[in-house]
């Protein structure tokens, strides 16, 4: 997790808040990593 911190901006005082938690966007993306992802469930 300290290796991805690395490439992921922190987020800013200014301007819009984020609606995403980063640590279940990285839980996502090492899921994806881990277990793959069926053809039909890539976007278009």
């Amino acid at each position: 997790m300290e290796t991805a911190r690395t490439h992921i901006p922190a987020a800013k005082a200014s301007g819009r808040p984020r609606i995403l938690n980063m640590r279940e966007v990285c839980n996502a993306i090492f899921y994806l990593i881990r277990n793959g992802c069926q053809w039909r469930d890539l976007p278009m």
